[in-house]
C-alpha cells in the first residue's frame, strides 16, 4: 500500500474517532479564551474601569450576548491576569533597555486620599533603528520624609527593578524646587561612585517660570490691570445667566460658544491664556457692558497692558509648547529658543515706543532671566555652567544642553552662540569623543558593506505657527551646507584618514600606538566633516512639521561612528519634567474620588500597563518593520 493511502486511512481513522477534531476545537477555544482575557484587561486598564465593573449583571448580560460561551471571569482572576502582564512588561522593558544609555525624569504626587508617590519614567534612542522611546515605570507609595537622600533612593528603588545601572544613566531629569536641586547634587555624587557620569538637568519649563511670573504681578505702572482681568473671570464663574449670555453673543459673532479662562497661580501659561482668551472676546465684552450685562470692565489703558503682555509673553509660550514634549528630540532646541527669548526681551526693553509698563517689566524679566541662563555675552555662554547660579545649581545653559545643540543636524549651526563660545562648545564635543573612541579601542578591518537600512519612523506631529519666531534656523541652515558631491569626497577622506592610521598599526605591537594623540586626529577630522556635512531644516517645508533629526543619523550615523554615541547619549534627554507629570496625570485618574482607597501596590500595576504597554506596543512594531525591512532587502 502506498505511503499516501496510509496517510489517507490514518485520517479517517482520527476523524471517526474525533481525536483530531477534538484537539483543534480545544485549541481554538484556548485561544479565543486568551483573546477574549487579554482584551477585557486592556479595556479596563485602558479606560480606568474599577474591578467591580466585570462582576456587573449588565456587563456579563452584554458579553453573554456577543459570546455565549465567553468564561466567567471574576475580580481575583482579572487580578491574577493584571500582575502576570505587569511582570511580562517589565520584563520585556528591562531587556529592551539593557546596556543602553537612558535618561530618567522623576517627580513626587499627592493622591486625592493624601498618599504621596514617586514616579520615574525612562527615555532612550534604539541604535538599531535612530527612533526615540519612552516608558512609565509606574508609581510607588513614598515610605518616608521627602528630603533629596529619599528622592535619591525612590529613583533608585525604580532603577533597581528594571535593572538600569549608573554607569548607563546619561541624565536625571527633575523640577527645580530646592529638595530636587539637592537630590541633583546627590544623583551626581552617587553616579561617580558607581563608575558613571550622570548629570541632573533642572526641567526648563520651570525656570522659564521663574521669569515669566514676574509679568502677572501688578506694578505701579500696571493700573491693576491683572486684578481687573481676575475680577472679570470670577464675575463669569460665578454667574451662569452670564456666562450663557457670553456664549450666545460669541456663538453668534465668532461662529464658536467661548468663555472666559481661570487661571491658576502655579501654572503662568493660564494666566497667559486667560489674558489671550480676554482680548478675543473683547468686542463681545464690551457690547455686554454697554448693554448692561456687566458692571465691571477694562480702561483702555488696561486693555493696552493686557496686549503688551500677551506679545512679550508669546515667545514663552511657544518655547514651553515646543519643549514639554517628550516623543520627539527636545532637548538640543534650548539654546535657539533662549536666545530668540532673550532677543524679545531685550528688543522691547529698548524699543522707543514700548509702553512705560512694558519697559518696566521687560526690565525685571531680562534681569531675572539673565541670573537664570546668563547674559549670553561672548565668551560665557560655554563657560557659565562651571559657575554655581542661584541655590545652588548651575548658572547658564548646561554643558549637556550645548553638546546636544551640536549634534542635532537641524541646529549645529549654532544660531544664538557667540563665535568664541562656538569654539569652546566643539572643543568640548572633541574632548568627550577621544574618550568614547579610547574607551571603543582601534577600528575593526573593515567588512563588506552591508546594504543602507532606513526604517520610516513615527513623524514628529508638533506643528505650531509663529513662523517668525523659528525661521531663522531654516533660512541659516544654508549657510553651513556644502555641494553634495563635496560631502562624499570628504566623507571619502574620513574613511581614507581611518585607513591612513593602519589597522595593523593601531594595535600594541605595531609602529603606531593607538593613544590620545591619533585618536584626537581623527577624531578632529570627524568633527570638521560634521560640521561641513549637509544639516537638515528644522522644518519640512512643504508638510510644515518639524523634521526629526534621527532621521538623519540613521542614514549617516555610519559616517560619523563617534559623533553618533554621543547622540544616542544626549539627545534622548528631555528639555522638561512633563514626562513624570503626564504620568501623575494616569495616576490622577486611577486612583479617581471613588478608588481613593486602592492598594498602592494594585495603583502601580494600573499605571504602569496603561502607560507602557501601548509604548512597549510602538517599540515592538518599529523593530518588526526594521527586520521587515531588512529581510526583504536580502
Amino acid at each position: 500500500m502506498s505511503e499516501r493511502a496510509n496517510k489517507r486511512l490514518k485520517l479517517c481513522a482520527e476523524i471517526s474517532t474525533g481525536t483530531q477534531m477534538q484537539t483543534k476545537l480545544t485549541s481554538f477555544i484556548e485561544s479565543s479564551n486568551m483573546e477574549y482575557q487579554e482584551c477585557l484587561l486592556d479595556w479596563m486598564v485602558s479606560s480606568y474601569q474599577p474591578f467591580s465593573a466585570i462582576q456587573n449583571d449588565s456587563f456579563r448580560k452584554m458579553v453573554h450576548s456577543l459570546n455565549k460561551k465567553a468564561p466567567v471571569i471574576g475580580e481575583d482572576k482579572i487580578r491574577s491576569l493584571m500582575s502576570m502582564k505587569y511582570f511580562e512588561t517589565m520584563q520585556s522593558i528591562t531587556k529592551i533597555v539593557k546596556g543602553k544609555d537612558v535618561a530618567l525624569t522623576t517627580d513626587a504626587w499627592t493622591s486625592i486620599a493624601k498618599e504621596g508617590y514617586v514616579t520615574c519614567t525612562l527615555h532612550f534612542i534604539e541604535p538599531l533603528t535612530w527612533t526615540l522611546h519612552d516608558f512609565s515605570l509606574g508609581i510607588f507609595k513614598k515610605d518616608g520624609t521627602s528630603t533629596a537622600i529619599d528622592v535619591v533612593r525612590y529613583a533608585e528603588d525604580q532603577m533597581k527593578k528594571f535593572s538600569v545601572s549608573y554607569p548607563q544613566l546619561t541624565c536625571i531629569v527633575t523640577d527645580t524646587e530646592s529638595t530636587m536641586i539637592a537630590a541633583g547634587r546627590l544623583f551626581k555624587e552617587k553616579s561617580v561612585e558607581a563608575g558613571g557620569t550622570t548629570s541632573w538637568h533642572g526641567c526648563i519649563d520651570h525656570k522659564l517660570e521663574l521669569v515669566t511670573k514676574l509679568a502677572f504681578k501688578d506694578t505701579p505702572e500696571s493700573n491693576g490691570t491683572m486684578a481687573a482681568c481676575r475680577a472679570i473671570v470670577t464675575f463669569f464663574n460665578s454667574s451662569s445667566q452670564a456666562t450663557e449670555k457670553l456664549k450666545e453673543k460669541t456663538k453668534a459673532r465668532l461662529g464658536t460658544a467661548l468663555t472666559v479662562i481661570q487661571d491658576v497661580v502655579t501654572r503662568w501659561w493660564s494666566t497667559f491664556s486667560m489674558c489671550e482668551r480676554l482680548l478675543r472676546l473683547r468686542n463681545t465684552l464690551t457690547v455686554m457692558h454697554l448693554d448692561g450685562d456687566m458692571r465691571l470692565f477694562l480702561t483702555e489703558a488696561q486693555w493696552t497692558v493686557v496686549m503688551d503682555l500677551t506679545v512679550l509673553l508669546r515667545p514663552f509660550m511657544i518655547a514651553q509648547r515646543l519643549l514639554e514634549g517628550q516623543s520627539y528630540v527636545t532637548i538640543s532646541l534650548i539654546p535657539y529658543m533662549l536666545y530668540k527669548i532673550r532677543s524679545g526681551l531685550t528688543s522691547a526693553n529698548t524699543d522707543p515706543s514700548s509702553s512705560i509698563h512694558v519697559q518696566s517689566i521687560s526690565t525685571l524679566m531680562i534681569a531675572k532671566f539673565n541670573e537664570e541662563f546668563g547674559t549670553g555675552e561672548e565668551n560665557t555662554v560655554a563657560m557659565d555652567h562651571t559657575a554655581a547660579g542661584n541655590r545652588r545649581h548651575g548658572k547658564g545653559i548646561p554643558k549637556r544642553v550645548l553638546l546636544a545643540m551640536c549634534l542635532d543636524p537641524r541646529t549645529k549651526s549654532t544660531i544664538g552662540i557667540p563665535p568664541a563660545d562656538r569654539l569652546v562648545i566643539w572643543r568640548f564635543i572633541e574632548e568627550e569623543l577621544v574618550e568614547v573612541a579610547l574607551n571603543l579601542g582601534p577600528p575593526e578591518a573593515p567588512a563588506a558593506a552591508a546594504p543602507l537600512d532606513i526604517v520610516p519612523v513615527f513623524r514628529n506631529n508638533h506643528a505650531l505657527q509663529n513662523d517668525i519666531f523659528l525661521h531663522e534656523l531654516d533660512e541659516d541652515e544654508s549657510s553651513a551646507i556644502i555641494n553634495v558631491e563635496d560631502t562624499d569626497d570628504d566623507l571619502r577622506e574620513l574613511n581614507d584618514a581611518n585607513d591612513g592610521l593602519g589597522i595593523a598599526n593601531l594595535v600594541p605591537n605595531g609602529g603606531v600606538i593607538w593613544c590620545r594623540e591619533t585618536v584626537m586626529a581623527m577624531i578632529q577630522s570627524e568633527v570638521q566633516l560634521y560640521k561641513a556635512a549637509k544639516g537638515m531644516k528644522l522644518r519640512d517645508p512643504h508638510s510644515g512639521l518639524f523634521n526629526n533629526p534621527l532621521d538623519w543619523w540613521r542614514v549617516h550615523a555610519s559616517d560619523f561612528p563617534h559623533l553618533a554615541k554621543l547622540a544616542l547619549k544626549y539627545l534622548s534627554i528631555p528639555a522638561t519634567s512633563a514626562p513624570s507629570e503626564r504620568v501623575f496625570s494616569t495616576a490622577g485618574l486611577t486612583i479617581a474620588k471613588d478608588r481613593a482607597r486602592l492598594e498602592a501596590s494594585r495603583a502601580n500595576e494600573l499605571v504602569f500597563l496603561h502607560d507602557s504597554v501601548p509604548a512597549l506596543k510602538k517599540y515592538n512594531a518599529v523593530i518588526e518593520q526594521r527586520n521587515h525591512a531588512n529581510s526583504n532587502t536580502y
